[in-house]
């Protein structure tokens, strides 16, 4: 049995150097064991597709559960990070696009997964207004446009930009938050 840890970070690994074009060979030598051993485990790239999406969302609940549970932060301070909770590797434009058209269904399930576990931002937020610190807005509308900006930015994100994407989305999150207009 191929340990799920060692499994996902040498799939991430390959992913971000080849693509989807790595092969269950690769895989099978990166990990040390047979292919025949590698299938007993995964039955297709597809399957550990779905995996890499998985444990990457993971990570994302897992940040995000200690930024709900800090109480040194502020309200404000912990809706802007849970907003931008993402893990520093962030899968590169070419390679969402290699993605989204060899393996749909894997992309469907990440923007399922960016329209899924709003709860504790939206108690934290919740908090915030009753506190007055943010005007009540409509929670469906400011997550649609959350989710579409992130999808356009890690479609349209190039590694090689001087703005990482981690800066890109902490400006996107300050713009939702604060608007333009000047104060």
């Amino acid at each position: 049995m191929i340990n799920n840890e060692l499994l996902y970070d040498k799939v991430f690994a390959l992913y971000l150097e080849r693509g989807v074009r790595f092969t269950m060979d690769d895989l099978a030598d990166a990990l040390g064991v047979s292919k025949r051993t590698l299938y007993e485990q995964v039955s297709s790239k597809e399957q550990l597709a779905f995996l890499m999406v998985e444990r990457y969302f993971d990570e994302v609940s897992a940040r995000q559960e200690k930024i709900y549970s800090n109480t040194d932060l502020d309200e404000l301070e912990k809706i802007k990070m849970l907003l931008t909770a993402m893990p520093t590797t962030i899968l590169d434009k070419h390679r969402l696009d290699e993605m989204k058209r060899e393996y749909p269904n894997v992309f469907d399930e990440i923007n399922l997964k960016l329209a899924r576990g709003w709860d504790k931002t939206f108690d934290v937020i919740d908090v915030a207004k009753e506190k007055g610190l943010i005007a009540d807005f409509d929670e469906n509308l400011f997550k649609l446009m959350y989710v579409a900006a992130v999808e356009a930015m890690l479609l349209g994100y190039n590694m090689r930009q001087e703005t990482s994407f981690s800066q890109m989305q902490s400006a996107m999150v300050e713009l939702l938050l604060t608007g333009i207009l000047a104060r």
